[in-house]
């Protein structure tokens, strides 16, 4: 059986560190894509972690974004279990909107 890919989360990204998704008890996931996009008119940074804010934990790191502009993370497949999560941060509020794609199995 293939797997299919859908959006499992989506929002803004705050000026601290904080969770943007969570995999639900009991299930595994697969992440694909994350889609970063500035929706501000200045330019603004943002960063991504796995399972923890810490340098250690970075899938992506600090990138600035123009205004308008986008970024993606595409790191291949990063799977994840039940209650993992993904965090990020940006460096200005209500700039980053992100969308998160994969795909869950209980």
């Amino acid at each position: 059986m293939s797997n299919v890919y859908k959006k499992l989360a989506q929002g803004i990204i705050g000026v601290s560190e904080g969770t943007l998704y969570t995999v639900p008890s009991g299930s595994q996931a697969i992440i694909k894509k994350i889609v970063l996009a500035n929706v501000s008119g200045s330019d603004c940074w943002a960063k991504l972690f796995d399972g923890g804010a810490a340098d250690s934990n970075v899938i992506l790191p600090q990138i600035t974004i123009e205004a308008g502009g986008f970024g993606e993370w595409t790191g291949g497949s990063l799977t994840m279990f039940g209650g993992g999560t993904i965090q990020g941060v940006a460096e200005t509020a209500a700039s980053i909107a992100y969308t998160i794609y994969g795909t869950e199995k209980s």
